[in-house]
């Protein structure tokens, strides 16, 4: 069984034979969905569970019996910002779900096939943090430079009033098809704490939408990354949510990309720039150790 994006943007699974690997005979046992990426799949002895994740920041769980023409939804303990399968193989039924979100620590369960039911089985006592208790998730669709929507994610106090006054955190990435897909982070929600708002601006060089996102962000048209976030960026100033004076942008590795080209394309638009051991100059990078395995991407 192989996940692909091959033929399909929002990637597919299909069947081959493994004593001739050739996708071009492959059968596609779930087709691609047009509206959300195809996230992970696990094999089980009775079928096969996939997850579908809509902008990055909503995923839901499907099963499909073998031999089945059309697989079912499972309705999950809570909604899930992401989820994590592990199952412990083809010749056994046990399949586990790790169910979070941006303000939900995960939630470890065991779905349980005859009963279609899910039973919590976490391997310890989970951590309990009432601070978070009263934060407010916004999932919203901004418009880039190019007019192409981009997910914007932010988490707030449920009380926050939008004056232009709060200090915004946006992170993002934006690279080798790496999806920011909801974590639960009681470090970065501490800023929460401080009445301030945490955003994850989900921009091209991503996959969230799918390996067509990947690709629009990347080589030639890199730029889309860092123009994504200085359109949220501008966004979030427009509809008062914050002003240029209270931004600080943050991105790690190949993310110094996004946070160093945005810092130098718009150094009115932030009071603070963090890359973390970023990729600022690639030309240079080239001849670093590290250099060779990177040249493909960038």
């Amino acid at each position: 069984y192989v996940y692909t994006p091959k033929d399909a943007a929002n990637y597919k699974i299909v069947k081959i034979s493994l004593n001739n690997p050739d996708l071009a005979n492959a059968i596609v046992i779930v087709p691609e969905d047009p509206y959300a990426k195809l996230a992970s799949f696990g094999l089980t002895s009775e079928g096969l569970y996939y997850t579908l994740s809509k902008n990055g920041v909503e995923e839901k769980l499907y099963y499909l019996v073998f031999g089945a023409n059309k697989a079912a939804e499972l309705k999950l303990p809570f909604t899930a910002g992401s989820i994590s399968l592990s199952t412990k193989g083809p010749r056994f039924s046990d399949v586990w779900t790790n169910i979070l979100g941006w303000t939900s620590d995960y939630q470890r369960y065991r779905y349980l096939f005859p009963e279609n039911t899910f039973k919590l089985e976490n391997l310890s006592a989970k951590a309990k943090y009432p601070e978070y208790a009263d934060l407010v998730v916004e999932e919203l669709m901004v418009p880039s430079h190019d007019g192409v929507e981009v997910p914007l994610s932010l988490i707030y106090k449920k009380d926050m009033v939008k004056n232009s006054g709060n200090p915004v955190f946006i992170i993002g990435y934006g690279a080798y098809g790496y999806s920011i897909n909801p974590f639960f982070s009681p470090e970065l929600l501490l800023w929460t704490n401080e009445g301030g708002i945490l955003a994850v601006a989900h921009v091209r060089g991503g996959s969230e939408l799918g390996n067509s996102w990947y690709k629009a962000g990347y080589k030639t048209t890199k730029p889309n990354t860092w123009k994504d976030l200085i359109s949220c960026a501008e966004y979030l100033v427009k509809e008062k949510y914050t002003s240029a004076q209270k931004m600080v942008i943050n991105g790690g590795s190949a993310g110094g990309i996004l946070i160093g080209r945005a810092m130098t394309e718009r150094p009115d638009l932030f009071a603070a720039a963090i890359p973390e051991v970023g990729c600022l100059n690639q030309l240079r990078a080239e001849e670093s150790p590290n250099g060779p395995i990177n040249t493909p991407e960038f």
